[in-house]
C-alpha cells in the first residue's frame, strides 16, 4: 500500500502542467506543485478553496454546469 502512494505522488508531482482531483462537491482531494505555483495559493488555501473561486462571476454558471456534467455523464461535451 505504501509503495502503491509513493508511485501515486510521484506519477502527480511529474505530470506536466497543472493537475488536481476534486470530488462532486467541488472540494479539492490532491492537486500537484504546478497548482499551487501557478495559482500563488498554498496547500493549505487550495484545500480549503472552490473550483469556482478560480473563475470570473460571468463564467462560474457555465463552469459549474461542466463540471456537473462531467460527474453525472462521465463527459464534458
Amino acid at each position: 500500500m505504501r509503495k502503491e502512494k509513493e508511485l501515486s505522488d510521484f506519477v502527480f508531482e511529474n505530470l506536466p502542467g497543472i493537475f488536481y482531483v476534486q470530488d462532486q462537491n467541488g472540494k479539492y482531494l490532491r492537486w500537484n506543485k504546478n497548482f499551487e505555483k501557478a495559482s500563488g495559493y498554498t496547500a493549505q488555501e487550495i484545500g480549503s478553496m472552490s473550483p469556482m473561486e478560480f473563475f470570473d462571476a460571468d463564467e462560474q454558471l457555465r463552469v459549474q454546469e461542466t463540471i456537473n456534467r462531467v460527474f453525472t455523464e462521465g463527459k464534458e461535451i
